[in-house]
């Protein structure tokens, strides 16, 4: 095999918890704020739509109902809160909750390292790609990827048991070797 996908595991899935839970209590604290303020006025149905959502949300992002590997919940939210920002006339804010739905969409995302002849490519933002010339040495033992670089950047990881089926130890170090050890012509 020439292509390798490894899977990443999670690193920043409590920082985005956090941060989701921070947003979301602004959230219903603003829209609450303008549902008692402006009552009876033609804002009433936005800031109501703001306070139910902000609530849907608190309760989607409780352990009990949260599931990572479904549906965008709160990069979703995020969009019908801009609208509803906008709508409201706080421009600025809904270009805010805009930005916050794009980071929450890519924070979502798998994050996968391809090994192949060419190189690797790290997914970071913006990705990263190594030439093998730029790569010391690769190696994969007991569930620990390393890459060590020349420029004396290792990169290390602890993989999931159960996120790369495919994936055998042996055969990925070879190739790894054989990419990174200089060949000889005869």
């Amino acid at each position: 095999m020439d292509n390798y996908i490894i899977q990443l595991p999670e690193q920043n899935n409590t920082l985005y918890r956090v941060i989701t839970l921070c947003v979301l209590l602004m959230c219903i604290t603003a829209f609450s704020f303008l549902l008692f303020v402006n009552f009876g006025s033609a804002i009433l149905p936005y800031a109501g739509i703001g306070v139910l959502g902000s609530c849907f949300g608190i309760l989607a992002w409780l352990p009990r109902f949260h599931n990572k590997n479904k549906f965008p919940l709160f990069p979703l939210l995020y969009l019908i809160f801009a609208l509803l920002w906008f709508l409201l006339g706080a421009g600025w804010v809904a270009i805010l909750f805009l930005l916050l739905a794009g980071v929450g969409i890519f924070a979502r995302q798998k994050k996968m390292i391809k090994v192949s002849a060419a190189g690797i490519h790290y997914p970071s933002f913006p990705a990263k790609f190594f030439t093998w010339n730029q790569v010391n040495r690769v190696l994969l033992k007991e569930d620990v990827l390393t890459i060590d670089l020349k420029d004396n950047h290792l990169f290390q990881f602890v993989l999931q048991a159960g996120d790369n089926p495919g994936l055998h130890q042996n055969d990925f170090n070879e190739f790894c070797n054989q990419q990174t050890t200089p060949q000889q012509e005869i």
